[in-house]
Parts: C-alpha cells; structure tokens; sequence
C-alpha cells in the first residue's frame, strides 16, 4: 500500500501546486476521475481476495479522502483569492456624482 501513499503524496503536491480553478479540476479528474489513478485502484478491490479487500478498500477510502480534503481546502482558497480579486476591480466611488 506503499505506493498509494506516494500517489496520495503527488496528488497534494500538484493541489499546491493548482493556480486556478480549471487546474484544480484537471488533478481531480487524474485522481479521482472515471480513470483516475485512486479510482482505478477502487476498481481493482474487485479481483482482490475477500479477507484483503475489506483492509485494501478502508485504505484506499482513507486515501481518497485525505485528497478529497486537501482538494476542497485548495478550492476555497483559490475561489476567495477570485473573488477577492473580482472585488478589488468592481470598485465604486461613491463620491461622484451620480448619473
């Protein structure tokens, strides 16, 4: 399970490493997409022996939630930096005169 700690090691590097929303979605569909690499470690429990398969998927869920975790904070953070931004050009004086 050693390389799934390592896949769960590159994946939050590349979340810091995310400088915008559409980057963010593109680590997300690597890892947990349809053919992701978290996902298809999922896929694979089914060839997986009974006794292993309960250990094996309580890891992977662990994992899959510590990116999820790391990707949601990421989010926040990127989508207040945007608004942040989106407020500082919208600004209004409201000393003017009106129209």
């Amino acid at each position: 399970m050693d390389a799934l700690e390592e896949v769960l090691r590159c994946a939050q590097g590349e979340i810091a490493k995310a400088e915008s929303l559409a980057e963010l979605d593109q680590v997300r569909v690597q890892y947990v997409g349809k053919k992701g690499l978290i996902s298809e470690r999922m896929k694979s429990l089914g060839a997986m022996p009974a006794e292993q398969r309960k250990e094996a998927g309580a890891h992977i869920n662990r994992i899959r939630d510590q990116f999820t975790i790391a990707l949601d904070a990421r989010k926040s953070l990127l989508e207040a930096k945007a608004l942040e931004q989106r407020l500082a050009g919208e600004t209004i004086d409201v000393t003017l005169p009106g129209r």
